[in-house]
């Protein structure tokens, strides 16, 4: 594990960052290295990112829309956790989100249990 997380912060702000060298079906954590690196941070970056599912915002750049921003954040934590795990942290933060954040927490447990299949 990297023993960074003052870096998380940031690794977040910028998951989207594209590696333009990867292919298209290339794992996320190639594809975006925030991913790869916040799931070697550990915990710490786990908790930051459901936090950041529950902060995000509306954006009409491709790149940016929150339900893109959500799967690659999800990738995260169940990186870190495994997916029961995450399973659990996503049902646990939905009970507890607003109105406008539940379809990201929707989204990302849709997609852990079609991971699954």
């Amino acid at each position: 594990q990297i023993a960074a997380p003052e870096a998380v912060d940031m690794l977040i702000a910028h998951i989207t960052f594209l590696n333009a060298n990867a292919r298209v079906e290339a794992d996320p954590m190639v594809a975006h290295p925030a991913v790869g690196a916040l799931i070697k941070i550990g915990k710490p970056a786990s908790l930051a990112a459901l936090k950041a599912i529950g902060e995000l915002k509306p954006s009409n750049a491709p790149l940016e829309a929150p339900e893109y921003r959500t799967i690659l954040l999800a990738n995260v934590v169940v990186g870190v956790e495994g997916a029961d795990v995450a399973e659990f942290l996503f049902k646990r933060e939905l009970a507890a989100t607003d109105e406008a954040h539940r379809p990201y927490f929707e989204q990302g447990l849709r997609g852990l249990k079609h991971a699954e299949k």
